[in-house]
């Protein structure tokens, strides 16, 4: 009879197309489950105790801190689409969504490691299982924008709402019912999962993070510079992208200097935040503008349209100078700092 470990390596040998994980994710998935279901509720407690386990450790090798991190977010993803953490399958979702942009933010600090290939594999695995669940949390964002607006303008808008919720409501039924789709994206994790004994890391210290760190800042800053030359949809969202990546390199970074990394964090996190409002505000716009059989005459839709506008240009403002004072130093003068830190710190 097959350990569970075992079970899981079967999955990541075999999954190689659809058809194979439709066979095998009802089968095998959930012996594997079980364990990620217990493991997450064990480091549930220790979080308690003493905060995130998202970050690499002060007397570690980087290779195994790598993999460790990439287990356990693994684990508390399948645990979540398991039903393993006493919370609404939509709250379970959304959880799971943000545990695979962290683990694509660490194959982004480590792809100096990785070597493009397994880092384009390793990432397109995690950016898909991310979209395949996209439906319930993006409907429910666009309601909880609404009531943004309106709370912040004392202005109502009904059917607008009323059309809104009703989108909510289908795609939580269509999540909830979906069941073999939430097997197919943990089967994906178990292949994931049993890969990263394999991931080709040798380097340990700052030299294995210090490439990875550097893309990250300088396409941030790239991004940066694009947003505030011009301001579109399209660069504020990179922005937004490349401050995630930034942020979750920082929390895995803190053993560099507690104090200063978790500074740095909650202030890339903030800005994430002011990104991610106002992304929300330009998807409600455009879906608002796809439906004028919710506004009862132009007027009303120019009046929904400008206070959209006036929302978002507030949030753009403090974006993008928090920005500038988060990106002012040249790439590789920011890593050399983080690299002196990690030095004395770490590798003391």
């Amino acid at each position: 009879m097959p350990s569970s470990r075992d079970v899981v390596d079967t999955v990541g040998g075999k999954l190689t197309d659809g058809a194979g994980r439709k066979a095998l994710a009802g089968a095998a998935v959930p012996a594997a489950a079980g364990v990620a279901v217990a493991a997450y509720r064990r480091r549930a407690r220790r979080r308690g105790r003493r905060g995130t386990t998202y970050r690499l450790r002060r007397r570690e090798a980087v290779p195994l801190g790598l993999r460790r991190v990439t287990r356990q977010e693994i684990e508390e993803a399948v645990a979540r689409l398991r039903g393993g953490t006493d919370e609404p399958l939509a709250d379970a979702i959304h959880g799971a969504r943000k545990g695979f942009k962290r683990l694509r933010a660490l194959v982004r600090l480590a792809r100096g490691e990785l070597g493009d290939d397994a880092y384009r594999r390793e990432n397109a695995t995690f950016r898909d299982a991310g979209r395949a669940l996209s439906g319930a949390r993006d409907a429910e964002v666009l309601v909880e924008t609404l009531d943004r607006l309106e709370e912040g303008s004392g202005a109502r808008f009904w059917a607008l709402r009323e059309s809104l919720e009703r989108d909510r409501d289908d795609a939580v039924r269509a999540i909830e019912s979906d069941a073999s789709g939430r097997a197919e994206v943990e089967a994906d994790l178990a292949a994931a999962r049993a890969r990263v004994d394999a991931w080709p890391l040798s380097r340990d210290g700052f030299a294995a993070l210090a490439p990875g760190l550097r893309r990250i800042y300088r396409q941030g800053r790239r991004a940066f510079a694009a947003a505030r030359d011009e301001p579109t949809d399209e660069h504020l969202h990179e922005l937004r992208k490349r401050v995630k990546d930034f942020w979750h390199a920082s929390q895995l970074l803190r053993p560099a200097d507690p104090k200063r990394m978790d500074a740095l964090a909650k202030r890339l996190h903030t800005l994430s935040d002011r990104l991610g409002e106002d992304h929300d505000f330009a998807v409600l716009a455009a879906t608002a503008a796809s439906r004028p059989e919710c506004f009862g005459d132009d007027a009303a839709r120019a009046d929904f349209a400008t206070l959209v506008a006036e929302r978002r240009q507030g949030l753009q403002e403090d974006a993008l100078a928090r920005a500038a004072k988060l990106y002012r130093r040249k790439p590789g003068r920011f890593v050399k700092r983080i690299g002196r830190r990690w030095k004395k710190r770490v590798a003391a």
